[in-house]
């Protein structure tokens, strides 16, 4: 993909930023910032060794959240005009930055190269990477929603499961433990890993968002957004 991650491999059509907010902490000459966000990020023109990988770029959207740390000695130099003397005086620091970010940095991509110049991360570039090298792979729910689950239940541990979307799509992922009937049993009285198995399409039809709760609680990861799981390409 090159040295740097350059805007050519995201589509900013389909990427938003959904939370962006930036705050700073000064302790005696040291300066604490963070950014919590909240990311739905489409990328393009992707063409790794990996087909499916490739393919699941050209269709689906990456969602991320988090909040990113970083400290520094004096100020970086992008926030240096923003923020005045009168600002630290009268406690108005984190509304200065607020209105930079309104007024100067409307654009995604303008987020996107204040996240390298404070915190040193290329975000589009680390999640990309997290999914690639990692399998840390977030699914955007907007406008899906999963129809049925796949997994052996024959075995008496479980910890590769197949989910199944509305819009035919699939992923297969690894759990972080090993799955067992007692799991099932912990969270729905008397049941088994193969009576989940048995019923679980019916119930989402029934009660979809209850449904995924008690998915959530059996195999630890979300249903929806894959999170806490990992993608096996």
């Amino acid at each position: 993909m090159g040295e740097e991650f350059s805007g050519k491999y995201i589509d900013y059509s389909k990427t938003k930023f959904n939370k962006f907010v930036i705050t700073e902490d000064k302790f005696d000459n040291t300066y604490e910032y963070s950014c919590t966000y909240d990311l739905d990020i489409k990328y393009q023109n992707v063409d790794t060794d990996n087909k499916q990988f490739n393919r699941v770029c050209d269709n689906q959207v990456f969602h991320s959240s988090d909040r990113l740390v970083q400290t520094h000695q004096e100020r970086p130099e992008c926030l240096q005009n923003v923020i005045h003397k009168e600002d630290e005086e009268e406690g108005t620091v984190d509304y200065a930055i607020r209105d930079w970010v309104e007024d100067d940095l409307k654009r995604d991509s303008q987020k996107f190269d204040a996240i390298i110049k404070i915190f040193n991360v290329n975000l589009p570039k680390k999640i990309f990477e997290d999914a690639y090298y990692s399998g840390k792979y977030e699914l955007s729910t907007e406008g899906r929603k999963v129809k049925s689950i796949e997994y052996d239940y024959r075995k008496p541990v479980v910890n590769k499961l197949t989910i199944m979307y509305d819009d035919d799509t699939s992923f297969t992922v690894e759990t972080k433990k090993d799955i067992t009937n007692k799991d099932a049993d912990g969270v729905i009285p008397g049941m088994s890993l193969p009576e989940i198995y048995s019923n679980v399409d019916d119930w989402l039809q029934e009660d979809y968002e209850g449904t995924l709760e008690l998915l959530k609680e059996i195999f630890g990861f979300d249903f929806d957004t894959l999170k806490g799981a990992r993608i096996v390409w």
